[in-house]
């Protein structure tokens, strides 16, 4: 047991005054999930079957299943399902279509329905772009952050439903590496158009940061693939393929229990992706390894999404990260990941799991309750602001690497970071490592914090800039002349940010090498909100403990049982979700009817359904294929209050996705079974795998 101790660090510029919020709210936006980030309403489980692919003919792996899966989607209604049955599919061809908008592609589980690509193109290419991207803007003459509603110079080439971006001028802290003395307009979110009226346009959702510098309107030409999901599947890129999923321009898209593995390249290749969802998906074993091999990839412009409960393990450098290239990624969160063993290429050399930017410029994002080995926003093509970092575990270890070991690495030009209740090292931690380096060193010692440094590979720089208030980079350039904005052939821009620690809050972190939690001075309030974007544990967590990640309580050892404190890292141990639980009144009756999640799920061949009734009720527990078929009543009676457990033996049926549903009566205050007063109905998934 480590025991807690206080330090306490010197004030900033960033700190707040003593008796409020931890974090100001101009630091802060709204991540509501299903409202202001991700898919709005939440993924839809749509159940209609409206196109099925032939699986005798197609999932056997021995012919091209391309066309036949284009094929079915092209044949599906609207709000319906292209079903493809457990099997093997060979793709000599990527599946592509631009305009599949409002379906779920869905299959009958990872490592039931197999993708496998026999093309060194995509496996899935979903939606087109506008390209090269738009540029030219419409002025915003009225606007404010919150608001879902912008005053324009004319609205008349506006339309309804189309994607559009706010931008404005660069402000001081804003910096192209490859431009920097030129206004790019990097500071920019995505929408959509819901509405117009007069010079009125309605957004959704609403502005995550404050306009002020000469803002625009730039819409996109083409419109966006909306409402479309791909879930349930395996795709294997063979060695071949340089990526799984491809989605460009799109609007309220997921992607949902999805495994990806063996590309040549990325995982998921995300290009202005709004409003859209990735959970619960694994990403694994890239082939080669190093840049350009990124797992879960926005690549830019892909604002207001919910990056939650995925597994990145050996499959991207860095396994999730936003603004690949031209950035404009904003309003994103990124939660309850686990992200390990980011594959640089070279065994030895660690990189960072979880990267807030690589271009420029990303602001107002999230991120919370991932466990990693390091995060961070290397400043190599540029500038980022405005990130929250709340309850993380960022362990600063690999599994094979002994060099660039860094819990967090915030290079040059990254401003108005908060970092609040996280837990920093593990207990390997090396007693030699380094709390916050201001000069060089190599990178065989293990780091808490990088701050400031040139690019993401450099342990070295040469003179400092700043701090300033605010942090004013449109000088720099001219500081040190001679070669390019990365350091070839001359220093140009090579100096140590001393902006970035300025301007950051660091507020009840604990970290391995002082063995205690770090408090800001000037901030008296020293309880860390349990969530900046939940009002409550998610259900998903199951009967795991929430908030998983307490400072006040650090981890210890970077082992099973600490992985599993996340429902993503359970489901990397023990290869199935934590079990779910419901709370009990004083009597252990429970105070709440639920249907919980089976366990072990996958299964084979029997599993155990548990629910618990919160009355005397008629109780149907019924289990159902993929095409609404009753295959199995487990129970058809009726029961008393109390939790009951069902064993399921699928012996007898095939290998695949099915779902069971708990029916209940409540009749506490009936006297037969047609008094009922009110009724319960829920639904889960379950997969059989033999």
């Amino acid at each position: 047991m480590n025991r807690i101790a206080v330090v306490v660090l010197a004030a900033t510029g960033a700190a707040l005054a003593s008796g409020q919020n931890i974090i100001p709210a101009e630091r802060l936006t709204d991540w509501t999930p299903g409202l202001t980030v991700g898919v709005p309403g939440g993924i839809p489980n749509r159940g209609t079957i409206g196109a099925t692919v032939d699986s005798v003919q197609y999932g056997n792996g021995s012919v091209d299943a391309s066309a036949a899966i284009g094929a079915a989607m092209d044949a599906c209604p609207p709000g319906c399902v292209v079903y493809i049955p457990a099997g093997t599919y060979r793709l000599d061809n990527r599946v592509y279509r631009a305009y599949a908008s409002n379906i779920s592609i869905r299959g009958a589980g990872m490592g039931m329905t197999i993708l496998k690509s026999n093309t060194s193109e995509q496996a899935l290419l979903l939606g087109t772009a506008d390209w090269p991207r738009p540029t030219s803007g419409i002025a915003i003459t009225g606007g404010a952050k919150g608001s879902a509603t912008l005053t324009l110079s004319d609205v008349s080439t506006i339309e309804i439903g189309k994607l559009v971006r706010v931008e404005q001028n660069d402000l001081s802290y804003v910096i192209s590496a490859t431009a920097p003395t030129t206004n790019n307009k990097l500071m920019s979110a995505t929408f959509k158009v819901t509405n117009k009226a007069g010079n009125i346009v309605t957004v959704t959702p609403s502005l995550p940061f404050d306009i002020t510098s000469s803002p625009v309107l730039v819409q996109y030409a083409i419109s966006p693939l909306s409402n479309t999901g791909v879930e349930d599947l395996t795709i294997d890129c063979n060695s071949m393929s340089w990526t799984g999923i491809e989605f460009d321009q799109s609007w309220g898209c997921w992607i949902e229990n999805v495994e990806i593995k063996n590309s040549t390249g990325r995982q998921m290749f995300l290009v202005c992706f709004a409003s859209g969802e990735i959970r619960h998906n694994y990403t694994h074993d890239v082939v080669g390894g190093g840049p350009n091999h990124e797992g879960i990839d926005l690549y830019q412009d892909g604002s207001f999404n919910l990056i939650e409960d995925n597994i990145t393990y050996n499959g991207g450098f860095p396994g999730i990260i936003l603004g690949d290239s031209q950035g404009g990624c904003s309003g994103n969160v990124i939660a309850y990941n686990f992200s390990y063993n980011a594959n640089t290429g070279a065994s030895t050399m660690a990189g960072m799991d979880i990267s807030v930017s690589h271009g420029p410029h990303n602001m107002m994002n999230l991120v919370e309750g991932n466990i990693a080995g390091g995060m961070g926003s290397d400043g190599y093509f540029g500038s980022t602001s405005h990130i929250t970092v709340v309850r993380n575990w960022f362990t600063a270890t690999h599994p094979t690497a002994t060099d660039n070991l860094i819990a967090v690495n915030v290079g040059r030009w990254n401003n108005y970071f908060n970092l609040v209740g996280n837990v920093l090292g593990a207990s390997s931690f090396s007693a030699s490592g380094r709390f916050q380096p201001v000069t060089s060193f190599s990178y065989g010692t293990q780091i808490i914090y990088k701050l400031g440094f040139p690019n993401m590979g450099n342990n070295g720089f040469s003179m400092t800039w700043g701090p300033t208030t605010p942090p004013d980079y449109t000088a720099q350039s001219t500081n040190q002349p001679g070669g390019d904005s990365h350091g070839n052939g001359g220093n140009t821009l090579q100096e140590l940010d001393l902006n970035v620690a300025n301007t950051m809050i660091r507020h009840g972190n604990y970290d391995y090498l002082n063995g205690s939690i770090v408090w800001d001075n000037s901030i008296a309030d020293h309880t860390i909100p349990d969530s900046y974007f939940r009002t409550g544990k998610p259900s998903y967590f199951g009967s795991l403990a929430w908030p998983p990640i307490d400072p006040a309580s650090p981890p210890g050892e970077f082992d099973d049982s600490n992985i599993s404190r996340i429902p993503a890292g359970y489901r990397f141990v023990h290869g199935s979700d934590p079990v779910t639980s419901v709370p009990t009144g004083d009597n252990g009756v429970p105070t709440q009817t639920t249907l919980l999640q089976n366990y072990p799920n996958p299964f084979n061949p029997t599993t155990v359904i548990s629910f618990q009734l919160s009355a005397v009720s008629e109780v149907k527990l019924s289990v159902y294929d993929i095409l609404g078929r009753e295959v199995a009543v487990l129970v058809n009676e009726r029961k008393g209050p109390g939790s009951y457990e069902v064993r399921f033996d699928g012996s007898n049926l095939a290998s695949g996705v099915y779902f069971y549903r708990l029916q209940v009566g409540d009749l506490s205050t009936g006297s037969g079974p047609r008094a009922e007063s009110k009724s319960f109905v829920q639904t889960r998934k379950l997969l059989l795998l033999k």
